[in-house]
């Protein structure tokens, strides 16, 4: 069975592991989209993520490349559609301030790598209800969010009665290019979105039912379960013993295997492979 392992296993046997366990066939037709994000401080990794937009990723030759091509072409903006966050968007990198645990290992932290951590939900007010104080108790975090624009919370669609007809008409003769360059495209890129989350939640109730408590629950709660059973942590404790060097950002190098010829690897229950089982689990 190609996945009957615990202790002594391949570097392809994980590989293919891993590739099921975070990459699945139809995902990887869908592709994903990526907006990468200012930070507070550019130079400081560990600084606030901003909702400014300095560029997007997208997967060449996936379904949503190739909408993204076609709404570019049309004359539409990328950023205009969504602000395309994802919830638990972190990577793990080596603690700045080198903090070691107590294997004298330098210890890995997580740091976001969109805003708000991938999750727009309404604020919460603890001072709610006392004069003079304005609450943003429901409030979005979102820069877009109109009360933030206008400073208080009043109902404010009959402010706009002139303004109204103004942009009713200019957007009139346009009806059916509006549709079809924006808002039918949008749609298509924000639904194939969907199902790749949708594929996201069946994969992690398949791996639940596969490897047992590898995979914590969809609400994964920290101060209850232990974080080195998460996936992603044992993902990144395997890789870097395959792949021990690093970038600048402290970031694993795929492109820098471990050296076969390491006499005495730290860990030698995890092997090589030899030319004919590359490509395979077993």
């Amino acid at each position: 069975m190609s996945f009957n392992w615990t202790i002594l296993f391949r570097r392809g046997s994980w590989m293919e592991f891993r590739n099921f366990a975070l990459i699945q066939s139809e995902m990887s037709k869908i592709g994903q989209i990526r907006i990468i994000y200012q930070r507070v401080d550019p130079n400081d990794i560990k600084s606030p993520m901003t909702e400014k937009r300095i560029g997007i990723d997208i997967a060449n030759n996936t379904s949503l490349s190739k909408l993204i091509k076609a709404y570019v072409v049309l004359g539409g903006n990328p950023f205009d559609i969504s602000m395309f966050l994802v919830p638990d968007s972190y990577l793990f990198i080596d603690d700045p301030n080198n903090t070691r645990d107590e294997n004298g290992e330098i210890k890995r932290v997580s740091i976001d790598t969109q805003p708000y951590g991938g999750i727009v939900s309404p604020l919460a007010d603890e001072e709610a209800g006392e004069p003079n104080h304005l609450s943003v108790a429901g409030w979005l975090p979102i820069i877009r969010y109109p009360n933030w624009k206008i400073g208080k919370e009043e109902f404010y669609w009959d402010k706009g009665a002139d303004v109204y007809p103004a942009i009713k008409s200019a957007k009139g003769w346009i009806t059916q290019e509006i549709k079809e360059r924006r808002n039918d495209l949008e749609a298509r890129i924000l639904k194939l979105c969907d199902l790749r989350e949708q594929l996201m939640l069946e994969r992690e109730e398949v791996l639940l039912g596969a490897v047992g408590d590898v995979f914590p629950s969809l609400l994964f709660d920290s101060e209850i379960q232990a974080q080195t059973h998460h996936l992603s942590q044992i993902v990144d404790k395997i890789d870097k013993i395959f792949h021990p060097s690093f970038n600048s950002l402290g970031e694993i190098d795929f492109t820098k295997p471990r050296k076969p010829t390491d006499s005495s690897p730290a860990n030698p229950t995890l092997v090589e492979d030899n030319d004919e089982e590359k490509w395979s689990a077993i």
